[in-house]
This record gives structure tokens, sequence and C-alpha cells, in this order.
């Protein structure tokens, strides 16, 4: 009898700690303290790998150009990704974690990346996920298309790992025939606004 009162009782505490979420905030609190031990046993894990990021205080700063505030990245021509991609020539390769789903005010901009994108030769671009509800329609988008028939879906031509092509954001499509590859940048964080998984694949 007392092994079975131990047995329920102990079922039950699983139960509360998993719908009060505490098993949930221990399993992230283990998973945190591991990579973090890890991170400290490694003088350089990625010494190989830089990251070019575009901050609120980059935003702010004074551009040589233009003699005006950078503001906000969706009004610079796309010359600008060009000219840094002519800066990393020697990169082995360079992932843009930038959506360019349509064309910019910009069209000489826009050309510029292109043009770089392919004569670079190991750019990654990325595509996103529709946040919303789109709307369904059995006509694949010539956009939706090209990234299927890229990413070599042909046992599904509406659909990229189980994912309808309408809820599908793919790059311009002369982009992304110049970009030696496509890569998934849809990442959500954790409810505490911390990324500890990614998506390799979506099913």
């Amino acid at each position: 009898m007392k092994v079975w009162i131990g047995f329920f009782g102990t079922l039950a505490v699983l139960a509360v700690a998993g719908l009060s979420g505490v098993s949930v905030r221990l399993n992230r609190w283990v998973s945190d303290a591991h990579w973090t031990m890890a991170a400290r046993r490694t003088a350089s894990p990625y010494d190989d790998v830089l990251i070019i990021a575009v901050d609120d205080k980059t935003l702010k700063a004074v551009d040589a150009e233009t003699g005006k505030p950078f503001g906000r990245t969706g009004d610079w021509s796309r010359a600008r990704y060009a000219r840094l991609l002519d800066r990393l020539v020697q990169a082995k390769a360079v992932g843009l974690d930038i959506l360019f789903l349509d064309d910019s005010l910009s069209p000489e901009g826009d050309e510029a990346l292109v043009s770089a994108v392919r004569r670079h030769g190991r750019v990654v671009l990325g595509y996103n996920l529709f946040q919303g509800v789109p709307a369904a329609s059995d006509t694949v988008s010539p956009e939706a298309a090209h990234l299927l028939a890229r990413c070599g879906a042909a046992a599904d031509p509406k659909a990229l790992f189980g994912v309808p092509w309408y809820q599908l954001q793919p790059p311009l499509p002369r982009l992304l025939d110049a970009a030696a590859a496509v890569g998934f940048v849809d990442i959500a964080a954790d409810s505490d606004n911390v990324y500890r998984t990614l998506l390799l694949a979506r099913s």
C-alpha cells in the first residue's frame, strides 16, 4: 500500500510541477547552466566567426555619406549591403539574416546587391514564415514557386517541410538565383526572451 501511495504521490507532484511551469523553468535553468559552463571551458570556440550587427546605437549614429542619422534599415539603399559583401570577399561564407522580400525604392541598389551576391558566390539568404493568418490559395505565387524549386520540394510542389506555400516569405527571385543557398530564419525566443533552440527543418 505504501508503495502505491508513493507512486501516485510522485505522479501528483510531477503533474503539479508540469501545470505550474516549474519543470519548464528547472529544465531551462539546467540547460543554461550547462552551456554557460561549457563556454567557460572553451577560451575561443568561434574565433573564425564574425557577427556584423546593426544595433540601436548604430541607427542613431550619423551617416558620413549623407550627414543624417542612419535611421531605419528598411530605408537604406541595398547598395550599402553590396559594399559590405565586397569587403567580405575573403569570407568562406556569409549569412544575411535580413529579409529581402520586395523591391526597394532604389532599383539601382537592388541590382547592386544582386550583383554583389552573385560576385561573392558564398552568400546565404533567409526566408521567413508569414506572421498572422495568410489567405489560403491553390495558385502558387511565382516567388514561392521559385523557393520551392530551389529547395528541391518536388514531392509536394505546394509546400516546404509541410508548410503550405502561402505561409512562405521568400527573398526576391533574382536574389535567390544569385545566392549560394537559402536558410530558414524564423527563430522564436522562449517566454523569458532567451533563444535556446534552433529549428533546422520544419515539418
